[in-house]
C-alpha cells in the first residue's frame, strides 16, 4: 500500500495490543488497562470517536473479540477475562 492512512488514532497512553472490526465498530485493547469500542463518526469524515471505555482490567488488556452482537470479552495480563454488554461499557 501506498499513499497516507484512512485515519489515525493518537489517544493511547500505552501500546496497542489488539484492533478488530465488530459490526460498524472497531474494538481496541491496549497495555494501558483499558478496551474501547470506536464508532466512525460520520460528520468528521474518516475520523472515529471512542463511545465506550472497558476499563476493569487491573494491567494490559491483551486482546478483544466480539461473542454476538451485544456482547464483548477482553482478557488481560491480570489473569481476567470479562464479558461485557454494551449497557455496562461506561460513555
Amino acid at each position: 500500500m501506498n499513499g497516507s492512512p484512512f485515519t489515525a488514532f493518537q489517544t493511547f497512553t500505552g501500546r496497542i495490543r489488539r484492533v478488530r472490526w465488530h459490526r460498524d465498530n472497531l474494538l481496541s485493547c491496549s497495555e494501558n488497562a483499558t478496551a474501547a469500542i470506536w464508532r466512525r463518526a460520520s460528520q468528521l469524515g474518516n475520523r472515529f470517536m471512542r463511545t465506550k471505555l472497558l476499563d476493569s482490567h487491573q494491567g494490559c488488556v491483551s486482546d478483544v473479540d466480539s461473542l454476538s452482537t451485544d456482547k464483548i470479552v477482553t482478557c488481560g495480563l491480570d489473569r481476567s477475562m470479562k464479558v461485557w454488554s454494551y449497557p455496562q461499557a461506561r460513555m
